[in-house]
């Protein structure tokens, strides 16, 4: 949805361009200008109307967008996230360690590191 819009806005004057270039006699016909043989418009001044207008269509989008998202910055930095710290309490818990004897250490290995064994 967004990207299709984004390229609506991007490609806006090409595609009345093309518009204009295909439907020229549509153009012609509803040209403002007609009257003025001499300024050759042949319906341009229809293309620039339109192609301002999409100008302003795009540049109050762009404004309605940014609007919101200043307000939507706004909101952000007035909410607090982090809970207030009144009390901080610290608690130190010892780690206990097992250790057992050199008997079961020294032989670890022998137990664990062997070659697979076919059955």
């Amino acid at each position: 949805m967004f990207l299709s819009s984004l390229m609506v806005q991007v490609f806006a004057g090409f595609i009345l361009k093309a518009d204009y270039a295909i439907n020229r006699a549509v153009y012609i016909k509803s040209c403002i200008n007609k009257n003025k043989p001499v300024l050759k418009c042949n319906g341009k001044c229809q293309l620039s109307k339109k192609i301002l207008a999409a100008e302003k269509e795009q540049q109050k989008a762009a404004q309605k967008g940014s609007y919101q998202f200043n307000i939507s910055i706004e909101i952000l930095c007035n909410t607090v996230f982090i809970p207030s710290i009144n009390k901080l309490e610290i608690s130190i818990n010892p780690i206990k360690f097992q250790y057992g004897n050199k008997d079961e250490l020294a032989g670890h290995h022998e137990n664990i590191f062997h070659p697979p064994q076919l059955a």
